[in-house]
């Protein structure tokens, strides 16, 4: 939260693990633009790079060792084998939960559906204290959808889960997950200020923390739903910043906080920065990281890479 006098007092927040100290992140084995993935995602290039796999790999390194000095920390897994370019991005199959749920998610891509890694799993039960895991990985066979927290942007420090629709994400599976996490859901539409399409994810119009919402209100066409979304997000100890509709294409909302040693900071990509660096409050510490090649060829940006694990460590650990 911060004070009327922009004084950063986050780790006052009430409850536990409003903003996560420890990510999960999967090593690229391959990258590539996925064509399968383009069909609907408007922020994908699908230009070919023979070097993309070794770029793709530094700048991951680049940003597990930016989040390793601020004292984040970071649990590596590797992928499943096989070609799998999306599986650096495993927030859309996973997400981690204060009460010690996990959630799995359905797919909309078949070929993003072999990311799911049993392995991975079996990692975080050995380490971290896991209550319930809820797979709702089945919905596939009906054709339902639902992509992590790309699909929910949860604001766990009121209950609540904000959800675009698009084809990867499903009303009904929002209003589900909502419901077994005792969390309100506010549900809208969005049109890509170009395409006229759907945006393919929420989290790339919108982020969520305790102290600072980002979000880009012109990609809502209703002004009504705009207005109602502003009032959830404009909570007591909570600055909103509007981007305008120009800092969609370089996911300046696409962002995530974490508490690092010295306090919570804001993790954004370079291509982001600007649209950040004069609009965020003074005493919000922000972490830049490169990474043009997984935002060109992959579509999505830095918080697409992080899984947050909000998982209480295990005994012995």
């Amino acid at each position: 939260m911060l004070t009327d006098n922009n004084v950063s007092v986050l780790q006052d927040v009430p409850g536990p693990h409003k903003v996560a100290k420890r990510v999960i992140m999967v090593k690229p084995r391959y990258f590539f633009s996925n064509l399968e993935t383009a069909v609907d995602n408007d922020f994908q290039n699908s230009a070919a790079s023979a070097e993309a796999t070794l770029a793709a790999q530094q700048e991951f390194e680049g940003v597990m060792d930016c989040l390793k000095k601020r004292g984040v920390e970071v649990l590596v897994g590797d992928p499943p084998a096989g070609p799998l370019p999306d599986a650096i991005f495993p927030n859309n199959w996973l997400s981690t939960h204060p009460e010690g749920f996990v959630f799995i998610y359905p797919m909309k891509a078949p070929s993003r559906r072999k990311e799911r890694n049993p392995q991975l799993l079996s990692l975080l039960k050995a380490k971290f204290q896991i209550s319930y895991i809820y797979d709702l990985s089945g919905f596939e066979e009906r054709g339902l959808f639902l992509e992590g927290t790309g699909s929910l942007v949860f604001d766990h420090t009121y209950k609540r889960i904000f959800a675009a629709l698009s084809q990867r994400t499903h009303e009904a599976l929002v209003k589900l997950v909502g419901q077994l996490l005792g969390y309100d859901v506010m549900i809208f539409t969005t049109r890509h200020p170009y395409t006229g399409r759907p945006l393919y994810h929420t989290n790339v119009m919108m982020s969520v923390s305790p102290s600072l919402a980002i979000w880009i209100p012109s990609v809502i066409p209703d002004s009504g739903l705009q207005h109602a979304i502003r009032q959830y997000l404009e909570t007591p100890g909570r600055i909103v910043i509007d981007l305008p509709t120009e800092a969609l294409g370089v996911f300046a909302a696409n962002v995530l906080m974490l508490l690092g040693e010295k306090g919570p900071f804001l993790v954004a990509s370079q291509t982001a920065e600007p649209w950040l660096r004069d609009r965020i409050p003074a005493d919000v510490q922000l972490q830049v990281c490169a990474i043009p090649t997984i935002e060109r060829l992959g579509g999505g940006s830095v918080r697409c890479m992080l899984c947050e694990n909000f998982l209480s460590p295990g005994p012995g650990f």
